[in-house]
């Protein structure tokens, strides 16, 4: 901020002194706000204090509000005095206002310094001067645009000081102005006024979800100044000047806005505030941290930033602002980090953001920005720290000026469009840390080796891009610090290099989905801490001295081992019982599509922790082992061979079974109802015969079903109506018989229907899912009728009149019978009658 200037002993500037409490304040915030100053049409003097709002004047120089008596306050607690003059006379006899407050405060403060000379109690109660009614003379007042400006803080007993007004914003100051005059500036005010803000911004709040700042911001009737300390998410100073220097309100879920009240208020991260960022902290020209990351606001960046020429960090992150980057924030010349993550900004980056020489973060990541990045980059951010620009739009070549960022740690540069090559020099960076290049399409080229000789370096992503050639030679070595090594979706190809085997703070390796080849180092046990191995999608091969995979003996020393992927790799071996020394952090294990061979070891039920096993597409032979029962967390299963042991359906946590294409035969077990939280149930190409059980209806959480290509006979069960969660329905190639039952019509979420290829007859359901089936779900039944577009014949309706006809044909078959079996039993008992009536008469 600009010094004051000092000429006969009047400050250069606005005159502005309060003292606090701010009592009455409503009447002089009035004005401030509407700037209606007609009742203002003389200069006056305000003076508050805690018992009394007082207000000095005299006839000539301070009419506005009637001359009261100043009576007795504690001379202590003053701490400013407001001058406030009329506009329209600032160039004449305002400034006598002026020099007469100046004399009146210079003979106070003189008082005030013979009191403690002669030892007096400066903290007894003392009556100040009055002003004057004549103002002093003239001379030496200067006339001129700007008004006099003055601040005297008795910020203790004696602590006397001179301000020029400045707005003290160090870190998360909750702080705020007493009133804003439009042409007045702000200075510093007391404890009670920052708890007054506070209150100010808890009445702009929506939500508060977690009822902290509802049930907790308040006042104590006892101790205001302490109370407010004790406020949560408040942060205050030292006992000597105490006052609200911090306020976090990051992560309550707040809803709301931002009161202008807080115009100092900094941090304001994770919460829900939303509209456009005020345009009143332009005003803020003293502050140095605001931060307003992971809200709602929307609108662009406003271009009062760049008056925030004291600004050295500016969060933005993970809003929804828009437009472009405001050229004037490369004027922030004390700007240390700059955060503008996850928003919705365009348009390329203003090359002056790269000529602040105090730069020490630049994140940009997931926006769309465009355009290139200049070759001088790093000319001027010699202290640089964090380069973030993933997930933008940017292109050109990389710039080689990048190894002039000499404390570089962080260079994000992902998720572009960026072509040519990767730079050498970036191996001049010798303390990088975090590399990303991944997800660059046009990147092509070898991968430097002068990147892995950086003994700092933790991780190198070089994922999907266009790479080729060999993996340096040199990885790492036994100084290594390399935590992630992700080379995923290249083009690289040759063996894999042994110094891998010397990355012992290994935790990540992604290989998969490129064109490496030989052997699989069996030194990898090495590897103590690696979690994660993925070398799926390659041309690895076994050594040729043995069938067995060997590299799964040394992995028994990884105890953090949770994922193994080597699917899609000709291994063309077997898999040995050493695979029960794995660990039991293991999760996941994917060997499918390697021709592999022999048996399904039993020690695969070693591995309590496994949650997915897949060795499909191989040429395992054998049955399922009856240890795989123990494997209680076993989630999904795919193409375990020949026959299905009953204890597998203890699997109660099995959320997904899948053994198609196999040779299985016999029934489908009851006890697949234990199945309970099965979401998806593949059984497809297989001999399995019998009936479909019923039970099958109760695995509530199903979403696929598939029995295709079996066996099954009899008719499709009721119950499956009750799977109301089904997606997928597959009961093709069957010798299912009987009709589609209507239960059908229930499954709702259905979306795949097929019993084509079965015996099934009669109509098929037109509602429900069946109202968007086609013919393909149906081909080639017995005898099914329905809807033309199942390409089947309509079924045969009868219509009322033959209805009806059919109906007295009925009914008059039916009496007929009656009356005919009523006649033939009549004749009956007459005969029988006759008879006996004869036999009487022979007897008689």
């Amino acid at each position: 901020m600009r010094q004051l200037g000092f000429q006969q002993g009047i400050p250069d500037g606005n005159l502005l002194m309060a003292k606090e409490p701010l009592l009455n304040l409503h009447k002089i915030g009035r004005y401030g706000k509407t700037r209606d100053w007609k009742d203002f049409h003389k200069d006056y003097v305000r003076v508050w204090e805690d018992r009394a709002s007082h207000i000095v004047g005299s006839s000539d120089d301070c009419i506005g509000f009637p001359a009261t008596d100043v009576g007795y306050f504690p001379w202590y607690q003053l701490k400013i005095v407001a001058f406030v003059m009329d506009p329209r006379k600032r160039h004449t006899e305002g400034f006598q206002g002026a020099a007469e407050v100046y004399h009146v405060m210079a003979n106070l403060l003189a008082d005030i310094k013979r009191m403690s000379l002669l030892g007096m109690d400066p903290t007894q109660e003392y009556q100040p001067p009055m002003i004057r009614q004549r103002a002093p003379p003239r001379e030496g007042v200067r006339r001129g645009g700007r008004q006099p400006k003055l601040s005297i803080v008795l910020r203790t007993r004696l602590e006397i000081r001179l301000s020029s007004m400045r707005l003290e914003l160090r870190k998360v100051s909750a702080s705020t102005a007493a009133f804003m005059w439009p042409f007045v500036s702000r200075t510093r005010v007391n404890i009670t006024t920052d708890g007054y803000a506070l209150l100010a911004f808890k009445n702009k709040i929506s939500s508060d979800p977690l009822g902290i700042i509802s049930r907790n911001w308040s006042f104590h009737p006892d101790s205001v100044d302490s109370s407010v300390c004790s406020w949560i998410g408040v942060i205050c100073g030292s006992r000597r000047h105490l006052r609200v220097t911090g306020l976090d309100v990051s992560g309550m879920g707040l809803s709301g806005t931002i009161a202008p009240e807080l115009v100092n208020l900094l941090h304001f991260n994770t919460n829900f505030l939303s509209g456009e960022i005020p345009s009143w902290i332009d005003s803020l020209n003293e502050l140095q941290v605001l931060d307003l990351s992971n809200n709602s606001f929307m609108g662009f960046i406003p271009n009062c930033f760049t008056n925030l020429s004291k600004i050295e960090k500016l969060s933005l992150t993970n809003n929804s602002l828009q437009g472009s980057l405001p050229q004037g924030l490369g004027s922030l010349y004390n700007m240390k980090e700059l955060e503008c993550e996850f928003n919705h900004i365009t348009g390329p980056i203003p090359y002056e953001l790269f000529n602040i020489s105090t730069s020490e973060r630049i994140a940009m990541k997931s926006n769309s920005l465009s355009g290139t990045l200049p070759m001088s980059i790093c000319d001027r951010l010699e202290r640089l720290k964090w380069l973030s620009l993933e997930g933008n739009n940017l292109n050109g070549e990389k710039p080689s000026g990048l190894s002039n960022c000499s404390e570089l740690q962080m260079l994000g540069l992902s998720m572009n469009n960026f072509i040519g090559h990767i730079p050498k020099e970036l191996g001049n960076l010798k303390a990088l840390e975090i590399l990303y290049l991944d997800h660059n399409s046009n990147l092509q080229g070898f991968i430097p080796a002068d990147i892995f000789n950086l003994s700092s370096m933790l991780v190198i992503n070089l994922a999907c891009n266009g790479l080729y050639g060999n993996l340096p030679s040199k990885i790492c070595d036994e100084y290594s610090q390399m935590q992630y090594l992700v080379f995923h979706t290249n083009n690289l190809d040759g063996t894999l290099p042994k110094s891998i085997s010397n990355c012992s703070n290994l935790i990540l390796l992604e290989l998969p989905y490129n064109r490496f080849s030989g052997s699989i180092p069996d030194t990898f046990g090495n590897l103590r801490l690696v979690e994660i191995l993925s070398m799926h999608k390659n041309s690895f091969t076994l050594n040729s001295e043995s069938s067995e995979i060997n590299f799964l003996k040394t992995l028994s020393k990884c105890k953090r081992l949770r994922v193994l992927k080597i699917n899609d790799n000709p291994l063309n071996g077997y898999i040995s019982q050493v695979i029960g020394n794995l660990s039991t952090t293991l999760e996941l294990f994917t060997a499918n599509n390697c021709s592999l061979q022999g048996k399904i070891p039993k020690e695969f039920g070693n591995l309590s922790g496994l949650i997915r096993l897949d060795v499909t597409d191989n040429q395992m032979e054998g049955s399922i082992p009856e240890t795989i029962k123990g494997l209680q967390n076993l989630q999904d299963s795919n193409r375990l061979n020949y026959t299905i042991p009953a204890t597998l359906f203890n699997l109660k946590d099995l959320e997904k079974f899948n053994i198609s294409r196999n040779f299985l035969s016999g029934v489908l077990p009851l006890e697949i109802g234990l199945l309970n939280v099965i979401s998806l149930l593949d059984l497809s190409v297989n001999n399995l015969t019998s009936y479909i059980p019923s039970i099958i209806g109760s695995l509530q959480n199903l979403n696929q079903l598939s029995l295709a290509f079996n066996e099954f006979q009899g008719s499709i069960p009721e119950s499956v109506g009750k799977l109301i969660d089904l997606e997928k329905l597959d009961l093709s190639h069957n010798n299912l018989a009987g009709t589609i039952p209507k239960t059908l019509e229930n499954l709702q979420k259905l979306q795949y229907f097929n019993v084509s290829f079965n015996s099934l007859i009669g109509e098929i359901p037109a509602n429900g899912p069946f109202k968007k089936l086609t013919c393909e779900s149906f081909n080639f039944n017995k005898a099914l009728c329905g809807a033309k577009r199942f390409c089947v014949p309509q079924c045969q309706k009868t219509s009322t009149l033959e209805k009806h006809k059919a109906l007295f044909i009925v009914l008059g078959l039916a009496a007929i019978a009656g009356v005919t079996g009523f006649l033939c039993t009549y004749i009956k008992i007459l005969r029988k009658g006759k008879v006996l009536l004869s036999g009487m008469r022979e007897l008689g």
